[in-house]
This record gives structure tokens, C-alpha cells and sequence, in this order.
């Protein structure tokens, strides 16, 4: 496995699946990203500030599973279904 993607809500139900991501991470050398996708039909400011807030909280969260060496935490703007898959 050289790569692995793992896409969360934020929500706590998200938790296991980053936690493991990392974990399959760690285990096996692979890249890991983990993805939050905020929908782009918020006003710009608030926008913004969703993005920032994910970024902290997805990079806390993966941090105190055990941050792999290879880690990204990415915030993208779109339609969650259409983002995950691209």
C-alpha cells in the first residue's frame, strides 16, 4: 500500500476511521491524506473559517492518534460526494 485516503465529517463517528487510517499508515510506510470537504455555498468569511477550523481540529486529531511521517490534512470546497471521488 503506498497510499491511503480517509475522508471525515468531523463528526465522532469519523473518529475511528482516522484512527485507523493511521494506524495502516504507520503499519505499512503508506502516505496517508486525510480529507474534509466544507460545501462551497457558505458566505466567504464563514467559508473560511470552516476551512481553518477542519484543518486544526483534523490535525490535532490525527496528531494524537500518532501522526505518520507522511501525512497530509487536506480541506477542500466543493460537493463532498464529487470531491472524495476525484
Amino acid at each position: 500500500m503506498k497510499s491511503i485516503l480517509v475522508a471525515s465529517d468531523l463528526s465522532s463517528r469519523s473518529k475511528p476511521a482516522v484512527q485507523r487510517a493511521v494506524q495502516l499508515a504507520e503499519g505499512s510506510g503508506a502516505a496517508l491524506c486525510v480529507l474534509h470537504v466544507v460545501e462551497d455555498d457558505l458566505l466567504e468569511d464563514r467559508m473560511r473559517h470552516e476551512i481553518r477550523s477542519a484543518e486544526d481540529y483534523l490535525t490535532d486529531q490525527v496528531a494524537g492518534f500518532g501522526k505518520p511521517p507522511a501525512c497530509d490534512v487536506a480541506v477542500a470546497m466543493g460537493h463532498a460526494f464529487h470531491v472524495i471521488g476525484e
